[in-house]
């Protein structure tokens, strides 16, 4: 009789052993091929610097004066203060009127910070790739997030997320352990719109994206009335724009605010999302808290981000931007 329960035991024993490693064989699997999938997605983000497909405008040679001139006056300081075209002296940006300007071509960079999910504020580390130009708008987001911070012991378990806008088709897609699906929504009006507004929210990463030599899309808003919503109103210098991706049914607009120093210290939009088969928009805000010099510009290094609801912005994003790596057109 011992014999037997010792056997049986030793069975059951095996059995959960092997079940563990099995688990942990797919959850391996799986994340390798997250992994692989984001991969494949940067790769043909960055692609596009040398692809034929993508036109920019013939005006790569305009100094700094002639290639700001059009862009309304909130933008034109925003683009003074943030590419320090006002030297340490003082003077104005007639000094620099005849210093061409070196257009990003994409950003690398990471991130640290938490998320709000389910009521709880978790711990993540991002990596991003972006591609600056708006004549082909891209990026891919990939985190990971502790699904259990107070227990170390449980550290290894983790939420995979993977946001991007690549090729105009937008993707948006969450799991745990790589395993269970939690969200997985790609090619739809609601998440192409919606990861379209993300990439041009984050123009401050790549300022530059704001000048004609970038091949610039952006159509500025000439009315002087801000975006209707939930939020107070701005007293401060603003300026609206809309960007197309080259598809009419693709096309979002932004509010950028700006600080007194002249640089964006929030940006405002109507997200679009995708409800139980109903296309909706939700009132969407980042606010930028710093900045960093890089590569000789402004750049933000700490954001935050939320929907309004209630009339109260509702923060679900808080994030540390650091290791930037910039490429830029010849």
């Amino acid at each position: 009789k011992t014999k037997h329960m010792i056997e049986t035991t030793t069975t059951h024993l095996t059995r959960i052993a092997a079940f563990i490693a099995a688990s942990y064989f797919l959850v391996y699997i799986r994340r390798r091929s997250f992994k692989r999938e984001s991969k494949e997605l940067v790769d043909k983000v960055l692609q596009n610097q040398v692809s034929p497909k993508v036109k920019f405008h013939d005006n790569h040679g305009l100094f700094i004066q002639d290639s700001i001139n059009a862009l309304p006056l909130a933008v034109q300081s925003y683009l003074r203060a943030a590419l320090f075209l006002i030297d340490d002296e003082g003077r104005g940006p007639n000094y620099m009127m005849h210093t061409p300007i070196a257009v990003i071509r994409s950003v690398q960079l990471k991130q640290k910070g938490t998320l709000l999910v389910n009521d709880q504020w978790l711990p993540f580390t991002a990596a991003q790739t972006a591609f600056a130009s708006p004549a082909a708008p891209g990026f891919v987001w990939e985190c990971s997030a502790n699904m259990h911070p107070a227990l170390p012991i449980l550290k290894s378990l983790k939420y995979f997320v993977r946001d991007a806008y690549v090729d105009k088709t937008g993707e948006l897609d969450v799991n745990a352990m790589g395993v269970m699906p939690i969200v997985n929504m790609k090619g739809t009006e609601a998440i192409n719109s919606g990861e379209l507004m993300r990439w041009m929210a984050e123009i401050p990463l790549y300022p530059t994206a704001f000048l004609p030599q970038s091949g610039a899309r952006v159509v500025w808003v000439k009315d002087s009335h801000q975006l209707e919503g939930p939020w107070s109103e701005y007293h401060g210098a603003f300026a609206r724009g809309r960007l197309s991706a080259g598809d009419e049914n693709i096309t979002t607009e932004v509010q950028f605010c700006f600080g007194e120093d002249g640089l964006i210290s929030s940006v405002r939009a109507h997200r679009a999302q995708e409800i139980d088969g109903s296309i909706t928009t939700m009132p969407w805000e980042g606010r930028i808290s710093e900045y960093t010099a890089i590569d000789g510009m402004l750049v933000p290094t700490k954001w935050e981000a939320g929907y309004w609801k209630k009339d109260k912005l509702q923060l679900y994003y808080k994030a540390v931007n650091h290791s930037f790596q910039y490429t830029y057109f010849d």
